[in-house]
């Protein structure tokens, strides 16, 4: 119960964690960025138009902006949440995407679908890439707008 950052201390109860995206930032038609895309085991760096500009790098697993939450900023483009959100930047760049979880030992058969992203085939981190996008919850494709995810149980009894 509560914000994901207040569990810091309690890992073990989380299942499981949705990256979300980073934000974009835009100056003019010569300086902007897209914000990166979230989940997966690792989120997505944020881009730029200009190579100068610093974009805002994508959570993992285990670093990123800060443990459940993305980076805010006050000029620029704010990171994702996750599960290490993403980190802001201050220029007109976007912001990085936050990280997917699935690592909890009680969790089987779990991977995540994630838009252009790394992949990892190690159980905790299960990571499949994709160009497929829908707006609505689809088989083996990435989601646009809210996520989406479906748990099911299955017991012995």
């Amino acid at each position: 119960k509560g914000a994901l950052s207040s569990l810091t201390e309690n890992k073990e109860s989380i299942l499981i964690v949705a990256g979300g995206g980073g934000g974009g930032g835009y100056y003019d038609t010569t300086y902007y960025g897209f914000g990166g895309h979230g989940g997966g085991y690792i989120g997505n760096n944020g881009s730029a138009t200009d190579e100068s500009m610093v974009v805002g790098q994508g959570g993992s697993q285990t670093s990123g902006y800060s443990f459940g939450q993305g980076g805010s900023a006050t000029a620029g483009s704010g990171g994702g949440g996750g599960y290490y959100g993403g980190k802001a930047t201050t220029s007109e760049a976007g912001g990085g995407g936050g990280s997917g979880y699935i690592g909890n030992s009680l969790l089987t058969d779990k991977y995540m679908y994630c838009y252009n992203c790394v992949t990892s085939d190690e159980e905790s981190t299960k990571t499949y890439t994709t160009t497929n996008v829908s707006s609505t919850p689809t088989s083996n494709y990435a989601k646009t707008g809210n996520g989406y995810a479906i748990i099911t149980l299955v017991s012995k009894d």
